[in-house]
């Protein structure tokens, strides 16, 4: 069961190795040829769910000001008038973007670091000598707790997660759009009619560049107060956190019940190798013509002469 469980460790750390790998190409293809620019905090926009959408400005090459709506946050940290780092496609200073390392990197790093985590455990299990769980040492009490705390915490998270999903999905209303433009650093420009009857443009910089090409029709949600606030709803960017917590979350869940089929405090004893008795020798009465003992008797001569 522990070679097992090794290799399924190791084969879900590979899924999530690559598809960090995949995330942090395409970030660094994005932000390779990126302008550098400094902004600053203008004000928080109410977002869904409660969440606060912070909108900065700087003003770009052209000598215009541009305001850039940034991802929501639950509670704003940061004072109105902060500098801001922000990075855009050449010549396209209305698709800046948050260009701090954390906000850019995160996508792939946990991914990735998770997954390097997950392999190394998973090839120490694989390779650890067999042995069943009732012949392995048990673990202490308070680990074993702690395990199955981690685990359902794990639960609760990945839980909450979805919950927060599915009411994000249910908030906001859908429409059909279609790809007008794609520009030079591959942002595409896409066109939906609101439930209103109220035409709509705008630039979708969530997706990788290059995703999407003039004249493919995609499925969106939008902000029924700000049309113009909107995303491509694909099945990978919605779920994918998601299923990271609930596969974390049963990595986790399995591991605990392991620790807890370890019944035994030691290994089974060794019974010592029984030890081979002598055989008895009969005992048999003397009969009248035996010897008495001591006696020697001539063996030419039989019984009675």
């Amino acid at each position: 069961m522990i070679r097992l469980f090794g290799f399924l460790l190791f084969i879900t750390s590979g899924i999530f190795i690559w598809l960090g790998a995949q995330d942090g190409i395409a970030i660094w293809q994005r932000t390779s040829a990126a302008e550098d620019v400094i902004g600053e905090l203008l004000r928080y926009d109410p977002a869904p769910d409660g969440a606060a959408a912070p909108v900065a400005r700087f003003r770009g090459s052209d000598g215009r000001d541009h305001d850039i709506l940034l991802p929501p946050v639950r509670q704003p940290k940061d004072a109105v008038g902060t500098p801001v780092h922000l990075i855009h496609p050449p010549g396209r200073p209305d698709l800046a973007e948050s260009g701090e390392p954390v906000a850019l990197w995160a996508p792939a790093a946990v991914p990735v670091g998770g997954g390097l985590i997950a392999a190394v455990f998973g090839l120490a299990l694989m390779t650890s000598r067999r042995r069943r769980p009732e012949d392995m040492p048990r673990l202490p009490l308070l680990l074993r707790v702690g395990l199955f705390a981690v685990a359902f915490a794990l639960i609760s998270v990945a839980w909450s997660e979805y919950t927060a999903v599915v009411d994000s999905l249910n908030a906001r209303p859908r429409s059909r759009g279609v790809v007008v433009a794609v520009d030079q650093g591959g942002a595409p420009t896409i066109r939906y009619r609101t439930a209103d009857g109220v035409v709509v443009d705008y630039v979708e910089t969530g997706l990788p560049a290059g995703s999407l090409a003039p004249g493919e029709r995609v499925t969106l949600a939008y902000d029924k107060g700000n049309p113009g606030f909107a995303r491509v709803e694909r099945f990978g960017p919605i779920w994918a956190g998601v299923a990271a917590w609930a596969v974390a979350a049963g990595l986790a869940l399995t591991l605990a019940l392991f620790a807890a089929s370890l019944r035994r405090g030691k290994a089974a004893a060794v019974e010592p190798a029984p030890v081979a008795e002598e055989p008895a020798h009969a005992v048999f009465a003397a009969g009248p013509d035996d010897p008495a003992p001591g006696e020697r008797r001539d063996p030419t001569f039989g019984p009675g002469r």
